[in-house]
């Protein structure tokens, strides 16, 4: 097994495959992260629970049930349990080290080794949080941003300094981890407006944009806005192979499991940033 590091900050691990049955070989190994932070665990018990069943029932209904497919998910949810007890909470390294952890268990017959057992307990957790995340988008209310000020104005303009810290940047939209009004903030400057005197005014800003939505511009979140939302989605190319670059461009920030799973789902919150960095990619010619 090898670590790949690639520029964008994800990690991936290879496995040589030439030697594990057909049906191993088939699986597609996904899950390796993201850079991705995972929520402090509230009920150990319950938890092990979770992970201990559902990859005994994964290993059944994949290969023919054995009694070995019981150990398996006992070691793998307890040496889970274990890492995250360690501090561990990143799910890249998270993976890594559960699949040197579980090379230290005996597998027996069964048709699996340590690694595609660490990768499921990954996939298992990116579907838990997917899930969690649409479950709050869908149940809150809607929400009433302040208007992107002086600060969201420099944290953008400190992205755009270099392609490496705008790339990172489209990444933590998706990630949730910057402010909806900094995001805000990056969807006015690349539609023309400028933060001058304490407020946002208009510089480069084409007519239709303001004949649509000149009187609310700085007074509703952008990510949570029908209007603008779908209003920004209509400049998007409609060419497919062009709208599959995109999708394409999303993995790549996101993680394909975890993208793909989210578009399964229909998580609200995810598609919404997806389809601001898409704008900001394509449109608002972020990386330019």
């Amino acid at each position: 097994m090898k670590i790949i590091k690639t520029w964008w900050n994800r990690v991936t691990l290879e496995k040589d495959t030439a030697n594990t049955p057909k049906r191993t070989q088939k699986l597609r190994w996904s899950a390796l992260a993201v850079d991705l932070s995972l929520p402090r665990v509230h009920n150990p018990q319950e938890e092990y629970s979770w992970i201990q069943r559902s990859i005994r029932l994964w290993l059944d209904e994949e290969w023919q049930p054995q009694s070995v497919h019981e150990k398996i998910g006992e070691e793998a949810a307890k040496l889970y349990l274990k890492l995250r007890e360690q501090g561990e909470d990143h799910l890249g390294s998270l993976v890594l080290g559960l699949s040197l952890e579980l090379e230290k268990v005996d597998f027996q017959d069964a048709f699996v080794d340590s690694f595609t057992v660490a990768n499921k307990v990954a996939e298992l957790l990116m579907e838990k949080l997917v899930e969690c995340s649409d479950e709050n988008s869908s149940t809150s209310e809607t929400r009433t941003d302040p208007t992107p000020t002086a600060e969201d104005f420099e944290l953008v303009c400190k992205a755009k300094s270099s392609g490496f810290e705008r790339y990172q940047f489209l990444s933590k939209i998706l990630e949730e981890s910057l402010s909806d009004s900094t995001v805000h903030a990056a969807v006015l400057i690349c539609l023309g407006y400028q933060w001058e005197a304490g407020e946002w005014r208009p510089k480069t800003v084409d007519k239709q944009t303001l004949c649509c939505f000149e009187d609310n511009c700085r007074n509703f979140d952008v990510l949570h806005n029908d209007y603008v939302l779908a209003f920004l989605e209509r400049q998007l190319p409609e060419e497919e192979d062009k709208r599959k670059d995109l999708d394409e461009f999303i993995n790549q920030l996101a993680g394909d499991f975890y993208a793909e799973q989210c578009r399964r789902v229909g998580n609200k919150g995810f598609l919404s940033r997806a389809m601001i960095v898409k704008w900001l990619y394509c449109v608002g010619q972020w990386m330019a």
